[in-house]
């Protein structure tokens, strides 16, 4: 019982945010007295972070975070980044985004400047932003609907792919370490990670800065299966060096100033998960 009502409140906290106690007491049913013990313990456990009247997930918690949390953080990189991709990108050709938030900006900027292409994704929120684009041909892959990032995932949307090839693919990960290759926070998410590394000629990691040098439960691949990395100029030395000698081509783009945007705001440093 104790374990399963923590199990809600981290549930509730990574898709809804800072939240009051009294929104936790009517979402499990419980007593105000009993969330405010198991938000102590939470917090001791470096799970949340307790607020006054409420609570939020520590940036430590190892939690995945909501898709609509995330797609306001880094703003101003996930912009840059794709942009850059969107360089890339090749008229008539075919291409997959998943459903990271540094993808979803791509979408954003495919859809102020379309150019003709087969574009296909497992990402609700991509394809709700290409919907209409007359020059883009829009595929959505069915399959188990994952609500924490808007996504599908599942044994029916790997059979789809099974069954396409793409000129590009255009994904990213939660976390993005030397030696352990490319890391998720879901087995149904790095399963399906992993098949589209495999349906694609060229294959581009779009990652800000904050996932390098991190590990996350679920393995997708080594990094040598990407040909090329996008990311910040914040990247450190180091990594630069080690992705020279892995033979991973690196793009560093450099973020401007942050200009207001109608559905994206600023906000804090990423924590420890998803891209994605």
């Amino acid at each position: 019982m104790l374990e399963q009502r923590h199990e809600k409140i981290r549930q509730y906290l990574y898709q809804h945010g800072l939240s009051s106690v009294q929104t936790l007491v009517d979402h499990t049913g419980s007593s105000l007295a009993t969330i405010r013990r198991d938000l102590e313990k939470l917090e001791s456990d470096g799970v949340v972070i307790r607020t006054h009247g409420g609570a939020k997930l520590a940036d430590s918690s190892g939690v995945e975070v909501g898709f609509r949390q995330r797609e306001h953080r880094e703003v101003k990189y996930k912009r840059a980044i794709a942009q850059a991709a969107y360089k890339h990108l090749r008229p008539n050709s075919s291409i997959f985004l998943d459903s990271s938030t540094t993808a979803l900006q791509l979408a954003r900027r495919l859809r102020l400047h379309p150019i003709p292409l087969n574009l296909t994704t497992n990402s609700f929120a991509a394809a709700q932003e290409l919907f209409g684009v007359p020059e883009v041909r829009l595929l959505f892959v069915g399959g188990h609907i994952r609500t924490e990032n808007l996504a599908t995932v599942g044994m029916y949307a790997e059979e789809t792919l099974d069954r396409l090839w793409f000129d590009q693919l255009f994904m990213s990960a939660n976390a993005i370490h030397q030696d352990h290759g490319l890391t998720t926070f879901d087995t149904s998410e790095a399963a399906i990670n992993r098949k589209m590394l495999t349906r694609a000629t060229q294959r581009f990691m779009l990652s800000d800065f904050s996932k390098f040098g991190r590990i996350a439960p679920h393995h997708i691949a080594s990094l040598q299966i990407v040909q090329h990395i996008i990311t910040d100029e914040r990247l450190p030395p180091n990594w630069i060096e080690h992705l020279g000698k892995i033979g991973v081509q690196l793009e560093q783009t450099q973020a401007p100033h942050l200009e207001p945007h109608p559905s994206t705001q600023p906000h804090p440093k990423l924590s420890h998960n998803e891209s994605a």
